[in-house]
C-alpha cells in the first residue's frame, strides 16, 4: 500500500475543504435564528443529542 499517495488523497481534500466549509457557515447560526419555525420545532440543542442515537440505530 502506498501511504504517501493514501494520506495525499485524504489531506489534499480535507484542507482544501475546509475553508470552503468555514466560509460557507460562518452566518448560518445567525440566519438559522431568524428563520421562522413553527411551534413543534425542536430547541436547537436536541440535534447534537439526538445524532449519536440515531446513527447507532440505523447500523
Amino acid at each position: 500500500m502506498n501511504y504517501g499517495k493514501l494520506a495525499k488523497s485524504v489531506l489534499v481534500p480535507v484542507v482544501g475543504g475546509s475553508p470552503v466549509g468555514i466560509f460557507a457557515t460562518r452566518n448560518s447560526k445567525e440566519i438559522y435564528d431568524k428563520l421562522k419555525k413553527p411551534a413543534f420545532a425542536p430547541p436547537s440543542w436536541t440535534f447534537p443529542v439526538a445524532w449519536p442515537a440515531f446513527i447507532r440505530l440505523w447500523e
